[in-house]
């Protein structure tokens, strides 16, 4: 009977090979490979807690069957329960030190922890094994660019093309970290040729019709954005900012509009006030803002001054903020489409993932600093006056103090070290917020309570409550880092919607 299960699996019939493979293991309860086989059928089913059981059954009846730890590793992965699943990866090397691919997962569950170097570990070990096989080599590029070792990074993509040309992800993943250094014209070609292997590859669109404005602006910064003659700027503001207010501008030479920031430069004579704190801010988020480039982070052009007032030329974002949106459909009881709500929580992902790959964590992520476009269908990151640098292959940022008391998670309390996952926290308390319009933190300086009674419209699928859930543990160690919000199998197939 194990093998007419398999002969279902096979036929990607999983419901009928669940019930083989049941025979099976009423004709012979000791069969510990049909219990194996009925996890991963299980699996394909989507029914990972019940996979679980079976593999746990497997494992009982066969303590050295390395397939039903493997396979095990494998659910809790897909259920975003990473630091767990290491533990069984352990499991199945130690049983079969041997196995490339095994190595492989283990440092894939490592890199969506955030624990980068180790991930690179276990993908030099997969290598060592297997010279060949390409997809640690790409795995590998990923883990270093997400702790900021970008060149590093661009040498294991190129080895993993040099494997295998046509895989057109990998292309994709090569143009984001050329992006990220800067070598704009040899990142539209990665995406160009990523495109070509895979048309329906639509982040690689996103990003190379990114990197082609960017080399454009590039060519005008020269130029342009240095006085206020080549501006009409709007009488009436857009809205107001920590610093200022914001107006919408009309670039003469370019015909482009932008948004102008003004902020009155005696801010920056005010010692020892709020001011002297905002500007600090202020000129902080003007150096991250002017070296990044990415489709979801704002951008800042360059700025000049005129009249004692600063003028900070950056992205147009019409649609206001993303609090605004929430505060207007909670008025008028009407929910945000939960279409909407996943693509705001990818480009959330990726602009983030951006970030974090160049070493800054942005600290104070919360509604009111993620900007709409005008159609109010896409986001850009911005508030980045209390980022800080981070050492290359770091983790540690900055003492809580520094943060926003706002989706401030709980080990910022009590001088305790932020991190990557400190944004993590903070990125769900926003999923939270957009699919209850409620806060579900209740803080103090003491402590942070996520609160059971703020409860997610039933009208929303249970995929929002399950990745918030996975976000908002108050151990760090167990979050996921964004890498592994990325990986998730639900969230991935998001991505590819954008």
């Amino acid at each position: 009977m194990v093998e007419r299960g398999n002969v279902f699996y096979n036929q990607e019939n999983y419901k009928e090979a669940v019930m083989a493979y049941n025979k099976a293991i009423e004709l012979n309860p000791n069969d510990y490979i049909a219990y194996n086989n009925k996890g991963n059928a299980l699996d394909r089913m989507e029914e990972y807690e019940e996979a679980i059981v079976a593999y746990n059954k497997s494992i009982e009846l066969n303590p050295t069957y390395p397939a039903a730890y493997y396979n095990k590793g494998a659910a809790l992965s897909t259920m975003g329960e990473y630091k767990e699943a290491v533990i069984l990866y352990n499991k199945t090397i130690e049983l079969y030190p041997g196995d490339a691919v095994g190595h492989n997962i283990r440092g894939n569950a490592l890199d969506s922890l955030g624990e980068y170097k180790e991930a690179v570990l276990a993908y030099n070990k997969a290598i060592q094994l297997n010279p060949g096989y390409a997809v640690p080599y790409y795995n590998k590029g990923s883990a270093q660019y997400h702790m900021g070792e970008h060149k590093e990074a661009l040498i294991a993509y190129n080895e993993a093309i040099g494997l295998k040309p046509q895989d057109a992800v990998v292309h994709n993943l090569k143009g984001n970290v050329l992006d990220s250094m800067g070598q704009r014209k040899e990142a539209v070609v990665a995406y160009k040729r990523a495109i070509k292997l895979d048309p329906n590859l639509k982040t690689a669109y996103i990003f190379k019709e990114h990197a082609v404005r960017a080399l454009e602006h590039e060519k005008l910064h020269n130029s342009y954005f240095k006085s206020r003659e080549e501006f009409d700027i709007d009488e009436k503001p857009l809205g107001n900012s920590m610093s200022g207010c914001v107006y919408k501008s009309l670039h003469k030479p370019t015909k482009n509009y932008y948004a102008i920031e003004k902020v009155p430069k005696g801010l920056n004579e005010t010692a020892d006030s709020e001011e002297t704190k905002y500007n600090e801010g202020l000129i902080r988020e003007i150096q991250i803002l002017s070296s990044t480039y990415n489709p979801y982070i704002l951008k800042e052009y360059g700025h000049f001054i005129q009249d004692e007032t600063d003028h900070i030329v950056m992205d147009l974002c019409e649609g206001g903020d993303l609090l605004n949106l929430t505060q207007e459909h909670a008025e008028k009881k009407i929910l945000i489409k939960e279409d909407l709500i996943w693509r705001f929580f990818c480009q959330m992902c990726l602009g983030l993932s951006y970030l974090h790959s160049n070493n800054i964590i942005h600290s104070d992520l919360a509604l009111h600093n993620l900007l709409l476009s005008r159609d109010k269908k896409d986001i850009k990151i911005g508030g980045l006056g209390l980022c800080k640098g981070i050492p290359s292959g770091g983790s540690k940022l900055v003492s809580s103090d520094q943060l926003s008391r706002k989706n401030t998670p709980p080990e910022c309390l009590n001088n305790e070290e932020a991190s990557r996952k400190s944004d993590v926290w903070a990125l769900c308390c926003i999923l939270f917020e957009l699919a209850s319009f409620e806060d579900p933190i209740r803080s103090s300086k003491l402590k942070v309570v996520l609160d059971r009674n703020v409860l997610i419209n039933e009208q929303y699928s249970s995929k929002i409550r399950q990745i918030a859930d996975l976000c908002l543990k108050v151990d760090p160690t167990e979050r996921p880092a964004v890498s592994g919000l990325i990986n998730h199998p639900f969230l991935s197939t998001k991505m590819r919607e954008l």
